[in-house]
């Protein structure tokens, strides 16, 4: 997308993209991911590691140990996993067992914190509610928060249309 754009006269300061998701990591491991081809332009994200927070600082300090990389950077899909194994945890204290359908079957409902400094709760669908962050990528530095929604909100899934349409995201459960 940011080789289209660029290749197009496409510039953030007039006209900035907007994926759909886009970590440090994939910025990082992107072939597009020179600074001129992703500054300025927009990031979706349920989780950024430069949100300031208590639980994300040591979360990052934990993973940087962990790796022995003090530059190793984190992701949404590591703050999902971090949610999920803690809600787990509660599911199986609720259940009284660690018998895999009850446990499933103790999940909605359970609520656990998120890094962002919020708490995110398993709805019915099994699908959690997280909160949403549009930021700015900067070249060389985290990325700058321009809009937040410190509310959570509910798991959605993107549903495949017909040809020739987009896809779009609707409720589920």
């Amino acid at each position: 997308m940011f080789r289209s754009t660029r290749s197009s006269a496409i510039r953030a300061s007039r006209r900035p993209t907007f994926p759909w998701s886009h970590s440090r990591l994939e910025k990082k491991n992107s072939p597009d991911s020179t600074p001129s081809r992703l500054l300025g332009h927009l990031a979706a994200w349920n989780y950024f590691e430069s949100i300031k927070s208590a639980g994300n600082t040591e979360f990052i300090k934990k993973w940087q140990a962990f790796t022995k990389n003090p530059k190793r950077v984190t992701n949404d899909p590591m703050e999902a996993h971090v949610i999920g194994f803690n809600m787990w945890v509660k599911a199986v204290e609720k259940a009284k067992s660690t018998d895999a359908d009850k446990v499933i079957d103790a999940l909605p409902g359970i609520e656990a914190a998120n890094l962002t400094g919020g708490t995110s709760k398993m709805l019915p669908n099994h699908h959690i509610t997280k909160p949403v962050f549009i930021g700015e990528i900067r070249g060389g530095r985290p990325v700058r928060r321009r809009v937040e929604d410190h509310g959570s909100r509910p798991g959605r899934r993107l549903v495949r249309l017909p040809a020739g349409l987009a896809r779009i995201s609707r409720p589920t459960g």
